[in-house]
C-alpha cells in the first residue's frame, strides 16, 4: 500500500511541475526569437536579464522534477519495480496523448501552419 501511494504522489508532483518545463522554455524561447514584442507581464525590462532568470527557474523546476521522481523504496527490488511503474506510467500517458492526436489529425485533417503569424 505504501508503494501505491509514493507512486501516487510523485505522479501529482511531475504533473505539477512538467507544465512550468514548457511554460519557462517557451518564456526564453520568445523573449529571443521576438525580444521587442508588446507584452502584458514583464519579469525583467532587459531582455538579458529575463533570459537568465528564465533559465535559474527552468532549471530548479527541472531538479524538482528529477527529486521528486527520486526512488523511496527501502530495498534494490523495491525500487526497480517503483522505477518501472513510474516509467512505464510516463510511457502510457505520453503514448496515450501522440495516440488521441493523431486520431484528431486523421478525423479533421489538421495541419500545423509554421512560421506564419495569425493576428
Amino acid at each position: 500500500m505504501d508503494a501505491i501511494y509514493n507512486v501516487l504522489v510523485t505522479m501529482t508532483s511531475l504533473t505539477a511541475l512538467f507544465p512550468y518545463v514548457l511554460l519557462f522554455s517557451s518564456y526564453i524561447k520568445l523573449r529571443k526569437t521576438r525580444p521587442n514584442e508588446v507584452r502584458p507581464y514583464q519579469i525583467s525590462k532587459n531582455s538579458n536579464t529575463a533570459i537568465g532568470i528564465g533559465r535559474m527557474v527552468l532549471v530548479v523546476v527541472v531538479i524538482g522534477i528529477v527529486l521528486s521522481a527520486a526512488p523511496a523504496m527501502g530495498t534494490l527490488k523495491g525500487n526497480i519495480i517503483y522505477e518501472i511503474e513510474m516509467i512505464g506510467g510516463a510511457v502510457v500517458v505520453i503514448s496515450s496523448g501522440f495516440a488521441i492526436w493523431n486520431s484528431f489529425v486523421k478525423r479533421t485533417g489538421f495541419r500545423e501552419v509554421k512560421d506564419k503569424i495569425i493576428r
